[in-house]
């Protein structure tokens, strides 16, 4: 079976050049950063081809950060994140139960709670880096992805700050989803995931 960066390398070799563009941004701009705090691309990771996963797999629990980019091959993407503890929960494959997994075959949504990273303004598009429309591309789309990119950059900096320091107990034990902080909103599955029945 393909590990997750080949899996990676086959998709993004499909794309076009302003995707491309984009995705080599992304892994020469911010990549590196988590890379340089331990941060690894797990070639077993359970995510798909598009997603670009960065994961330090030491301590009680493992910050685990996904780039999922557009599986459409538009430039753009959003990251969520976790912490992941030694034991996770994941839906049965037919959607009828949860089981417990250890967490080397875990994806963010498989933790406790889960996040997505935004850029901290009142906008629909909050949690989405590049450029996700549809029909319209300006004559300056590379300039808005570098842009993009370097607010990606900046808020991941910030990220791997608080990923150090754990994810705020108050985030965690939080009764329902939505914005947490000015830069993160926790996904309303989260909850329903947490409270999920266990496997006898």
């Amino acid at each position: 079976m393909l590990g997750q960066p080949t899996r990676f390398e086959r998709w993004r070799g499909r794309l076009r050049d302003d995707a491309k563009f984009f995705v080599s941004l992304v892994e020469a701009e911010v990549v590196p950063l988590s890379l340089a705090r331990g941060y690894e691309q797990p070639a077993n990771y359970p995510g798909r081809a598009n997603w670009l996963p960065l994961q330090r797999r030491i301590g009680p629990e493992w910050p685990t950060a996904e780039l999922q980019f557009s599986n459409r091959g538009r430039p753009f993407l959003k990251l969520d994140f976790a912490s992941l503890p030694e034991v996770c929960r994941t839906l049965s494959l037919d959607g009828t139960s949860f089981q417990d997994i250890p967490r080397a075959k875990a994806c963010v949504v498989d933790a406790p709670a889960f996040f997505s990273l935004c850029k901290g303004r009142a906008r629909r598009d909050d949690c989405t880096f590049g450029d996700a429309s549809i029909f319209f591309r300006p004559v300056w789309l590379r300039q808005k992805l570098e842009k993009e990119v370097a607010t990606l950059k900046s808020l991941c900096e910030w990220l791997i700050d608080l990923l150090d320091q754990g994810i705020p107990a108050q985030w965690l034990e939080r009764s329902n989803g939505g914005r947490v902080h000015e830069h993160v909103i926790m996904s309303n599955v989260s909850r329903i995931l947490r409270d999920r029945p266990r496997i006898s």
